[in-house]
């Protein structure tokens, strides 16, 4: 079978004929660390997650190959056109082995190692998380516990209300809505269920919320 990667709206295989070889390495994101040494203190002092309560992490490299079985002028017409779409870009790029979520960053071609190679080197510098393809939405029309589930990423939601005055609380944080659309930086759903707990409701609330994974 003969794949090829998406990049934004294009098929390599399909646009330019463009097949992806087994090759792919998808770096895993390295966390950020913080360390002090303390005089008289065996070890270190760790506040790597001292700030925000949880781990953040640097972005990853992204590498792929692509071959063409294509005539010498064909090939380089083939690759000048995927370098005209890509190259430089900060672009989304999805990867056959899991076509429900994508990499963002910026993407480089490599230039060309001889003639008559066929290959084509790829690399992304792209975000740590794996986004899911649709933003997940959820609708909410009575008061009560409302299950928020989250792949991994750390993510605040957008809670839009057609009535002010509803209250929500997400553990020991609780605030009050307003009309249109509300988000709040002290909300942060954590991988698993999240339980959003609705009060003094009236009208109706639209949550929605981009999760992700590693």
């Amino acid at each position: 079978m003969k794949y090829g990667v998406t990049i934004d709206a294009k098929n390599t295989l399909t646009e330019w004929g463009l097949i992806l070889l087994a090759n792919v390495k998808a770096e895993a994101p390295t966390p950020r660390t913080k360390y002090i040494a303390v005089p008289e203190m065996d070890g270190a002092l760790d506040l790597t997650e001292a700030l925000t309560g949880r781990v953040s992490y640097n972005q990853r490299r992204v590498t792929f190959e692509l071959y063409a079985p294509l005539e010498e002028s064909a090939f380089e017409n083939a690759r000048s056109a995927l370098a005209a779409y890509a190259n430089g870009r900060r672009v989304k790029l999805w990867l056959p082995d899991d076509s429900e979520h994508y990499f963002y960053g910026r993407m480089s071609i490599g230039g060309r190692g001889s003639y008559h190679s066929g290959r084509i080197a790829m690399s992304m510098v792209a975000d740590p998380w794996k986004y899911k393809n649709a933003v997940t939405t959820k609708t909410v029309s009575a008061a009560g516990n409302v299950i928020l589930f989250s792949e991994g990423m750390p993510t605040v939601p957008t809670i839009k209300a057609t009535k002010a005055g509803v209250t929500v609380t997400l553990g020991s944080v609780t605030h009050t809505l307003t009309v249109g659309d509300n988000i709040f930086t002290d909300m942060v759903l954590q991988e698993g269920d999240n339980t959003l707990v609705v009060a003094n409701m009236s009208g109706k609330l639209t949550i929605t919320y981009q999760e992700g994974r590693m």
